[in-house]
């Protein structure tokens, strides 16, 4: 109490004439509640500013209503960059939902900024509110957006990117375009939502490397030919990749070699006998598809 009473103590008396008006100082306010108090006082002569400057320096978490007070109509709170970095320590979630409510006052670009040494999870949380809340600002993010989707929610990849291309699309009215830093965010996080929807947005070849180098899935690559359907050319030199690929991997050339000997058809134009003739010396191939070999 006793920074709250100097705080409140005028050097002279207004009545009287006796000593200049008295205005709270922040520095006399020591204390989280002397803060709180003087912080009230600020707002209710209209300056919300200095109420905003006593809140943040004093940690409290007020400062989160007076934002949502005054930013709900509309205020000029000059004050918020300079302190943005204190807020978001404070309380990430409350500034990541108050930003994405008023874009226009709590500049997205600052807020990112201030959210990266807390991690990219926070990025990721507040675009995708602001894509929900605000999306005309939320647009000029997008890459950073799908960036973040690929690192922390692979499995969100495919929608993340049909909504951003369809965005695009709509914005520009021509056909639906993939980023280069869509494609490179896609292939870095290595997930067969990634390759799903590098079909869907008509990268098949894109989405059959994927599949094949960095999932490492032989049939998964095989199921994008058939529902690429690529003209017989390219699908041929895809195929024959492929084997050139699987040949090397003791791994992927059983998985081929099932595929190949699978009841529901095989993969038309490979045939066993050609891949056993190519099958370097020496390749450690699991006991299963040596004994399948065996058995033919």
């Amino acid at each position: 109490m006793a920074a709250l009473q100097r705080a409140l103590r005028p050097e002279g008396s207004i009545e009287s004439g006796e000593g200049p008006a008295w205005e709270p100082q922040a520095e006399n306010c020591e204390e989280s509640g002397a803060s709180e108090v003087l912080a009230s006082l600020h707002e209710a002569r209209g300056d919300a500013t200095s109420a905003l400057r006593l809140l943040a320096a004093a940690g409290s978490q007020r400062v989160f209503a007076l934002l949502r007070r005054h930013l709900g109509q509309g205020a000029d709170l000059g004050a918020v960059s300079a302190v943005l970095p204190r807020l978001v320590a404070l309380d990430p979630g409350q500034m990541a939902d108050l930003a994405a409510l008023h874009p226009e006052s709590l500049k997205p670009a600052e807020l990112l900024a201030a959210l990266a040494p807390h991690g990219p999870a926070w990025e990721l949380r507040y675009l995708r509110l602001l894509a929900w809340r605000s999306p005309d600002a939320a647009k000029h993010f997008r890459d950073r957006m799908v960036q973040l989707t690929a690192e922390l929610r692979p499995h969100h990849l495919r929608p993340a990117l049909m909504q951003s291309a369809s965005d695009e699309k709509e914005e520009s009215s021509s056909t639906s375009s993939v980023h280069g830093t869509w494609l490179e965010a896609a292939w870095a996080s290595g997930s067969r939502e990634a390759a799903s929807a590098l079909l869907a947005l008509g990268h098949p070849e894109q989405a059959f490397h994927l599949q094949l180098f960095e999932i490492g899935s032989v049939q998964g690559a095989l199921d994008v030919l058939t529902e690429a359907r690529l003209p017989e050319e390219k699908e041929q030199e895809l195929l024959q990749e492929l084997c050139a690929t699987a040949i090397q991997d003791g791994h992927l050339f059983a998985s081929l070699l099932a595929a190949v000997l699978s009841p529901s058809g095989g993969v038309p134009g490979v045939k066993v006998s050609t891949l056993f003739q190519q099958l370097p010396p020496g390749l450690e191939v699991p006991t299963a598809a040596v004994a399948l070999l065996l058995s033919l």
